[in-house]
């Protein structure tokens, strides 16, 4: 599909907010139910920033992962071509995250699915692509080698807390070579 019959659609089906948490609430759903930051409502300030560099220290159960999770979603269809890397610190980690926070979103919000994801379209735990050709891969920290060869715009690394510093300018080498301004989100 190209791009301007995908952004025909897109409105046709609602997909005409302009922030991703207006995004999220009416076309995203968690664990059956619509998003909603009612309980969250910092989440909205958090999942709309444009900061180029976004670092959340949070306690436990604050809605981090849900939050991600929605950035990563609503940043993946409403910009084509994008390419993005989710780091955590171990592929059990990062194979949860992929499972519970992304695909689980995607099977649950039928119009994402619908108009994002066809036959095409990568849909595994190490990688998912879209009908934009946007695409995120799912790494662990421990995984460098398979880190180094990505080229994307954006990073999110979570639990950043138990991944050796000295990875980490490894896993951000991966934006070096974009001509738009790279993206750093660390949980």
């Amino acid at each position: 599909m190209d791009l301007d019959e995908l952004k025909r659609q897109m409105h046709l089906a609602g997909f005409t907010k302009t922030r991703r948490s207006e995004l999220a609430e009416t076309k995203l759903f968690f664990e059956g139910k619509k998003i909603s930051f009612e309980d969250f409502k910092f989440s909205k300030q958090i999942i709309d920033t444009k900061a180029p560099s976004v670092v959340l220290k949070c306690g436990r159960q604050t809605a981090k992962s849900v939050s991600l999770g929605t950035v990563i979603i609503t940043s993946l269809v409403t910009s084509p071509y994008k390419q993005y890397l989710y780091v955590s610190p171990t592929t059990m980690q990062t194979s949860v995250f992929s499972s519970a926070k992304i695909q689980a979103r995607l099977n649950e919000s039928p119009a994402f699915s619908k108009l994002f994801v066809d036959k095409t379209c990568t849909q595994n735990v190490k990688e998912k692509s879209f009908v934009n050709d946007a695409r995120i891969y799912f790494r662990a920290a421990t995984q460098l080698e398979a880190i180094r060869g990505l080229a994307v715009h954006v990073n999110f690394i979570d639990e950043i807390q138990d991944i050796p510093l000295d990875y980490l300018s490894i896993i951000e080498e991966t934006m070096s070579g974009q001509k738009t301004a790279p993206e750093s989100w660390y949980a």
